[in-house]
């Protein structure tokens, strides 16, 4: 269980980054970003899951929460306001427990040395904290280009679970990930009740996950003193085959889903300001003759501020 529950663990917290990495409308207004040579920001996600899983009859109940801060900089805009951008982890903090053996604390600003599973998981934490992601940004918020250093990868290799995570971590499937992933603004004006779709595609250990949401433009809030652009989410998830799948045989049905949420963002600076997903999902895996019921819910906020 040790092991399953490692490489779960591994996939769960790199997600989150990739989540992190790419966040991101009053009648006819056309959403844009705005990009400043020098401006620094700082991402903060906080990540609360409560999963329960019944595993060949036993229940098991795990809570994580999970906090990530990434510093994005913009180091230089071209003249069609194309912003190429730099972003680093610089902390993430994780508190889990679950059944014996299970919980940990970690902090990666901690200078103890980690023991026990915070010790295995540790390299992938450390992989993730000294990587640094560089993109090109257009104003619509498309990334056009996307660059990972390649010892990225060689890194992720060495940590727990890593060899289940080929489809993900390679060079080429890792920069589309983030390429899709990203939340791009209609290229027209939008008007109170427009929708638009974005969806994208990953091998992950137990099939090829596709991930769809739809964005809903529901007008200007005040939020905290500022006027800001509120646009709803909901996200559907589903499963499909993959040809060379790493766990052989492995299937997963979701059998109930209910994931929504909102962004906010600052249009007349061209800024996203803060999200707030809610995440609720009934699955059933199955890994050879073993059936996995699990119940997930998760609540993820971000928030983006300067860096002071």
């Amino acid at each position: 269980m040790s092991k399953r529950f490692l490489q779960a663990l591994s996939l769960m917290v790199t997600m989150a980054v990739v989540c992190a990495t790419s966040q991101m409308v009053q009648a006819g207004k056309t959403l844009r970003y705005q990009f400043k040579q020098g401006e620094q920001f700082v991402y903060a996600m906080d990540q609360v899951m409560d999963m329960k899983m019944n595993i060949v009859g036993q229940d098991v109940e795990m809570k994580m929460n999970q906090k990530i801060e990434m510093l994005q900089k913009v180091e230089a805009v071209d003249s069609a306001g194309v912003a190429s951008i730099s972003q680093k982890i610089t902390r993430i903090r994780m508190e889990m427990t679950g059944p014996p053996g299970t919980a940990m604390k970690y902090d990666s600003a901690e200078k103890k040395k980690p023991e026990g599973l915070v010790a295995q998981i540790a390299p992938l934490f450390k992989t993730l904290t000294k990587a640094e992601f560089k993109v090109k940004m257009a104003p619509s918020g498309k990334l056009v280009e996307v660059e990972v250093p390649a010892e990225f990868f060689e890194k992720l290799k060495e940590t727990p679970g890593g060899n289940l995570l080929e489809g993900m971590f390679n060079k080429d499937s890792f920069k589309q990930m983030l390429t899709q992933a990203a939340t791009t603004f209609p290229t027209t004006p939008v008007d109170q009740g427009d929708t638009w779709t974005n969806s994208f595609a990953i091998d992950n250990p137990l099939g090829k996950q596709n991930v769809e949401t739809k964005y809903s433009y529901e007008g200007e809030e005040t939020v905290d003193g500022k006027v800001l652009d509120k646009i709803g989410l909901v996200i559907k998830m589903n499963f499909g085959k993959l040809e060379s799948p790493v766990l052989a045989g492995a299937t997963v049905k979701i059998k109930k889903q209910d994931s929504k949420g909102a962004m906010y963002f600052d249009n007349t600076r061209g800024q996203m300001a803060s999200s707030q997903i809610d995440q609720n999902m009934e699955m059933e895996i199955t890994v050879g003759d073993n059936t996995i019921s699990q119940i997930l819910k998760m609540k993820i906020n971000v928030t983006i501020t300067d860096k002071k």
